[in-house]
């Protein structure tokens, strides 16, 4: 049985699909209607976590102990499910609110294991950690690392390029001017001294700098220095080299110009949505290697709108849900 599947005919299960209906609207549930959804939420955990693959049946057994924790105010089965999913900010929060309800001895051991091992600031998931240790590790000429938005992936680029070994003229490639300014302000509380160019006519043959710039500067750059090369590039939001339009083509250009006049040059790559590594190394012309953090805590809120368009109710949930068992919704997101 597929993964979806596993998910769909639980819509043939009448008093599954009920207990559903009430989760989705904030309905109090019955202790056989609780029990029920806790029930398929531990089985869809154990079939999820038999393969990596099966995504949807972690997603949903999520969001049905996260629901379920919201609307009933136990959140002891969410508490658990955290741990065994690696979700620590999420048990670390839970912890937070009511230290009393947590405080045996596996809840103190656990929590110590959290401050000490994932916490950097902000308390990291397990995901996270793991995919940090690949990044910061990794010696190839490309690297890709993929995680959900607010999911750590500016921390990790300023990190990276403090920290770059790779030589001394690291360049941040980012997408708009905005962010150019974002990340120009990261980069100066953890090193205001450095030498950061942001754009193409502040550089004059320094031969350290930190380069924080558009696709657009950063090719002018170029140009106008032919004897220039960059020691690492961190291209942010790069999915949008998959885009059909000149921002794209500029970002192709750049990579490839960049290792044309410099072999060692490092690449690196960040995004929220890139699902095939393996497409950027077509589009870099060399083998990407990467990481990708699929786990996610966020759940949306969608609404329920009346004839006029005006809302009549909200709920929280997955998208898998509603298609599942509420298809004749008409849902606006918020």
């Amino acid at each position: 049985m597929g993964d979806a599947s596993s998910i769909t005919r639980l819509k043939d299960n009448g008093a599954f699909k009920s207990a559903v209906d009430k989760l989705l609207l904030g309905v109090e549930l019955t202790n056989r209607e609780s029990t029920l959804l806790l029930s398929a939420a531990i089985a869809l955990l154990r079939y999820g976590l038999e393969d990596k693959n099966r995504t949807r049946s972690l997603e949903f057994a999520y969001w049905i102990i996260l629901n379920y924790s919201l609307n009933t105010g136990n959140l002891k089965p969410l508490y658990d499910l955290s741990f065994e999913l690696g979700l620590y900010p999420l048990a670390k929060s839970i912890v937070d609110l009511d230290e009393r309800r947590f405080d045996t001895l596996k809840d103190y051991i656990a929590l110590v294991e959290i401050k000490e091992n994932f916490t950097e600031g902000v308390t990291l998931t397990l995901e996270q950690k793991l995919s940090d240790s690949s990044f910061f590790s990794y010696s190839g000429e490309g690297f890709a690392y993929i995680a959900p938005t607010s999911f750590g992936k500016t921390e990790r680029l300023v990190k990276a390029v403090l920290e770059d070994k790779s030589g001394s003229r690291p360049c941040v490639i980012v997408p708009t001017k905005s962010l150019l300014a974002q990340t120009r302000d990261d980069v100066f509380k953890h090193h205001p001294r450095a030498k950061v160019i942001t754009h193409d006519e502040m550089y004059q043959s320094e031969q350290t700098f930190i380069a924080i710039l558009t696709q657009e500067r950063a090719i002018r750059l170029l140009e106008a220095n032919p004897s220039l090369s960059f020691s690492s590039v961190f291209i942010d939001e790069a999915h949008n080299a998959f885009e059909v339009d000149d921002r794209a083509l500029l970002i192709s250009r750049l990579i490839r110009e960049s290792k044309f006049r410099n072999p060692a040059t490092k690449f690196y790559y960040f995004s929220p949505v890139i699902d095939d590594i393996n497409l950027l190394s077509a589009i870099s012309g060399f083998e990407v290697e990467g990481c990708k953090v699929n786990k996610s805590m966020k759940e949306p809120r969608y609404y329920l709108l009346d004839n006029e368009r005006e809302p009549c109710a909200h709920i929280t949930g997955s998208l898998i849900a509603f298609a599942r068992f509420l298809p004749s919704m008409t849902l606006g997101i918020a």
